[in-house]
């Protein structure tokens, strides 16, 4: 009898779970694989997004920015955090993408050729206060990229993302690891480029275990450190008197300030300038600093201007703060409290007056010229032709004055040479000293310049037989030293310095007498003397010792260097060209010259303004006398650029002084009349009416009562 059966074989029941595994592999596979993939590539896209903002808060912020990785020890990892700034590091919030995509990795190994420096070995020395051998991006604020730990090829940084790295080379630097499943690359260069893309260069391999990664750190807590103010400087700078307060003297009615900073947080800092009078040149509380990677702070300026009617002292703080709050104290270090020197205009020009007059016989014995002796003195005055007094006591001379008054940087005292010695005379008339000592150390003397600090003097000593030429400081109090020798062939003639002295510049001369002959006929129809053989353009500069030469008469006929004068700041020099009667334009550092295309024959009138932005070029215009085989030329005023430029023409004048800050240029014609030149908008205005005559303009002062 046959009995019935119920259930599978064992072997049915084998066949069926293969069977069902293979559906399932062949349904799971596929769809894990690009799980990974679509893994992988979300990663990459995203690390591309966050690199792509901590580039754009950098540019915008002015502080760096970026992104870092914990991947201590294992070249992997599955998160990132923030960190913001420079020199002091702030690790801000972290990201983990784990639990969102559990398959991909983001690695900093070597794959190939590639090798991961040490740990250190970068420019890292901004991130010091990460965790040792973490990897990171940092965007300075400029765009550039400075990286620790990530792989380098070239200028190209490189971020791997992909599914089960094998780990077995972690924590070693330069090890290379076997590969990556569905690799992705997020790439950088030194300029801030990025790009993502599939990695063609790593090959898929089969599943392996994943290695470990570092957990992320703990964002860095706030403190509540103060913004450091590391100094507070002026332009120009403050003068210092005698009894250590501060004093505000010789600018045009403004002050330039700069804050430098430090912020320990490396946070950006805000600034907020206050003043009890005056007004600064930014409008708004609060400004933003700008960071400069050059000295590692944070730095703001701002322009004060005194009040139309300014008082007598004024007060300028500074506050500083972070975007915590946290704000530096009012200590007298952030403060500058000045005195307001009184600022009134004066124009200084010498008089003269004809004392007597007789007749000389020439060297045959027939009669000559008539000599003159005049009696000189320098007056000031306003503009407007009021509060005129005289400056100096009457002196005599065989010469009209020329040029024979300086004032002192500090608009407060003359100098002048005397037959009594050098003497120095207050803008009020009062004598201040006499030195009468410098007649012992030679025989010829000529001002060069002022020292500095207005405490006496540079000026050239000749020796007696004219065989050597020294330079030396003579002081107010009496004293006087030599500054340094310059041989014959340096001859100091007509000499001019920048401001601070820094370049002395004059005119070499070279004689020949063989051939001496008292007939005068062997003049040239250009007055050039026969027996200077030759004549050179100079500029010393007192760092380096060294001499260096701008032109000569050697280059050709008529080129015959005649007068020479320095810009404030030494770098450009006026040279005019005796037979020529043409001035070059040189820069004393290269050597390159422009000639001024101006027939020019009065060449002391050749003159940089105080802020070296313009030139006084005397043009040549009309002939006025021709006696005595003399011929005196009217010149005409033109006005240049630094460069040479013409920019106005003021037609004919007699002498021009610029104001001590070169705001305004004064000049007098030749009916004795007065004018002025704003050189912001090239106004001219008429100052003072042909009755109250001036010619002789030595100088502007602003310390004038």
């Amino acid at each position: 009898m046959l009995r019935s059966r119920s259930g599978f074989t064992l072997l049915e029941i084998v066949i069926s779970v293969l069977i069902a595994s293979l559906v399932l592999f062949l349904a799971v596979g596929p769809e894990r694989a690009l799980e990974e993939k679509y893994q992988s590539e979300a990663v990459a896209r995203e690390l591309a997004l966050q690199l792509l903002k901590k580039k754009r808060e950098a540019s915008t912020t002015g502080i760096s920015a970026g992104l870092a990785f914990p991947g201590t020890g294992t070249f992997a990892a599955q998160a990132y955090y923030h960190i913001n700034g420079l020199g002091t590091l702030r690790i801000k919030k972290g990201r983990s993408w784990q639990s969102e995509y559990p398959n991909a990795y983001a690695t900093w190994a070597a794959f190939g050729s590639e090798t991961v420096p040490a740990p250190g070995s970068e420019p890292g020395s901004l991130m010091p206060d990460l965790p040792t051998e973490d990897p990171a991006i940092l965007f300075l604020p400029s765009g550039k990229v400075v990286t620790r730990g990530v792989s380098l090829a070239g200028e190209t940084f490189r971020i791997r993302v992909g599914t089960q790295p094998d780990g077995s080379g972690a924590g070693t630097s330069g090890t290379a690891l076997n590969g990556l499943n569905h690799a992705w690359t997020v790439t950088l260069n030194r300029n801030g480029l990025i790009s993502v893309e599939v990695d063609p260069t790593i090959s898929s391999s089969s599943a392996r275990s994943a290695p470990t990664t570092a957990s992320l750190p703990a964002p860095t807590a706030l403190t509540t450190t103060q913004p450091i103010l590391e100094s507070l400087t002026t332009v120009p700078e403050l003068y210092q008197q005698s009894d250590g307060t501060l004093r505000l003297n010789g600018v045009d009615q403004n002050l330039q300030i700069k804050a430098v900073a430090e912020s320990p947080q490396g946070e950006p800092l805000s600034v907020r300038w206050q003043c009890d009078g005056g007004q600064f040149s930014h409008t708004g509380d609060w400004l933003l600093m700008t960071y400069s990677l050059e000295t590692e702070r944070w730095e703001a300026s701002t322009i004060w201007s005194l009040p139309p009617s300014p008082g007598s002292a004024y007060k300028v703080s500074v506050e500083i703060k972070d975007p915590q709050g946290n704000k530096t104290t009012g200590s007298s270090a952030q403060e500058l409290s000045f005195d307001v020197e009184p600022k009134v205009l004066g124009l200084l020009h010498s008089r003269s007056a004809e004392v007597q007059r007789w007749q000389t016989t020439n060297l045959w014995g027939t009669p000559g010229r008539d000599t003159i002796l005049w009696a000189s003195w320098l007056e000031g005055m306003r503009p407007d032709g009021t509060s005129a007094e005289r400056v100096t006591e009457k002196q005599t001379a065989y010469t009209i004055p020329n040029r024979s008054y300086s004032v002192s940087p500090d608009g407060e005292l003359v100098v002048e040479f005397t037959g009594n010695g050098i003497e120095f005379t207050g803008i009020n008339g009062e004598r201040v000293a006499l030195v009468s000592s410098v007649g012992s150390l030679g025989t010829g003397h000529e001002l060069v310049s002022w020292l500095p600090d207005s405490t006496g003097v540079l000026l050239v000593v000749r020796s007696a037989d004219y065989s050597s030429h020294t330079l030396w400081e003579v002081r107010i109090d009496g004293s006087a030293g030599k500054v340094s020798d310059f041989p014959l062939d340096h001859e100091l003639f007509r000499p001019s310095a920048s401001d601070h002295l820094t370049r002395v510049a004059s005119i070499t001369h070279e004689w020949d007498y063989s051939n001496f002959s008292v007939d005068l006929s062997n003049i040239s129809s250009s007055g050039q003397n026969p027996y200077l053989s030759k004549s050179t353009a100079s500029v010393y500069d007192r760092a380096t010792k060294q001499v260096k030469i701008l032109c000569s008469s050697d280059e050709g006929p008529n080129i015959s260097p005649s007068f020479v004068r320095l810009s404030p700041s030494g770098n450009r020099a006026l040279v005019h060209l005796h037979g020529q009667d043409k001035v070059r334009l040189y820069n004393v550092n290269t050597g390159a010259f422009k000639t001024l295309p101006y027939d020019v024959f009065s060449w002391p009138n050749l003159a940089f303004s105080p802020d070296e932005k313009h030139i006084v070029v005397p043009r040549n215009a009309s002939v006025s006398l021709i006696s005595d085989n003399y011929t005196y030329y009217n010149t005409a005023l033109v006005l240049c650029d630094i460069d040479g430029n013409q920019v106005l023409d003021a037609g004919e004048y007699f002498r021009a002084v610029f104001s001590p800050t070169g705001s305004h240029l004064y000049f007098s014609r030749m009916d004795g009349t007065l004018a002025k030149i704003n050189l912001g908008d090239m106004s001219l205005e008429e100052l003072i009416a042909p009755s109250d005559k001036v010619y002789w303009l030595e100088a502007a002062t602003e310390k004038w009562q």
